[in-house]
C-alpha cells in the first residue's frame, strides 16, 4: 500500500469517526460495508455513503436535519423509485420541503403551468 493511500484511509476513517461521534455518540459502533474504506458505512442500522458524510459535515447539518433529510429521501424514493431528490447542499435551503423532488405534486403543477404555451394561429402575417 502506498503512503498516499494509507494517509487517505486514515483521513477517511477519522472523518467517519468524527461524524459518528457527532451524530450517534462516542460509543456507537460503525463499519464499512464489505470492509471497503470509502464506501458505505453502517452505523446503528443507518447507512451513509462517504459523499453523504462529507456533505452533512461540510454543510453543518444537525443530527435532526440529517435524519429528516434521510427519512424524507427514503419516503420519496419508496413511493417513487424514479424520483429525483434534492442534494444535501440545497435541501437545507429549501423551506417548502414538498418541492424536494421533481415528481412531487407541487413541482408537477409548476411544470405543467410552465409548459402551457399560447395557441398559435396558422394565418400568415
Amino acid at each position: 500500500m502506498t503512503k498516499t493511500l494509507k494517509l487517505w484511509e486514515t483521513a477517511t476513517n477519522n472523518l467517519v469517526q468524527a461524524f459518528v461521534n457527532r451524530h450517534f455518540g462516542r460509543t456507537a459502533y460503525w463499519y464499512f460495508i464489505a470492509e471497503e474504506c470509502g464506501g458505505v458505512v453502517d452505523c446503528c442500522d443507518r447507512f451513509f455513503d462517504l459523499s453523504e458524510i462529507v456533505d452533512f459535515t461540510r454543510y453543518g447539518y444537525t443530527s435532526e436535519e440529517m435524519f429528516a433529510y434521510k427519512d424524507q429521501a427514503l419516503e420519496i424514493l419508496t413511493q417513487n423509485p424514479k424520483a429525483t431528490i434534492v442534494n444535501i447542499k440545497n435541501w437545507k435551503k429549501i423551506k417548502n420541503t414538498r418541492l424536494l423532488t421533481s415528481h412531487s405534486p407541487v413541482a408537477q403543477r409548476k411544470a405543467k403551468k410552465g409548459s402551457q404555451t399560447p395557441k398559435r394561429s396558422n394565418k400568415p402575417l
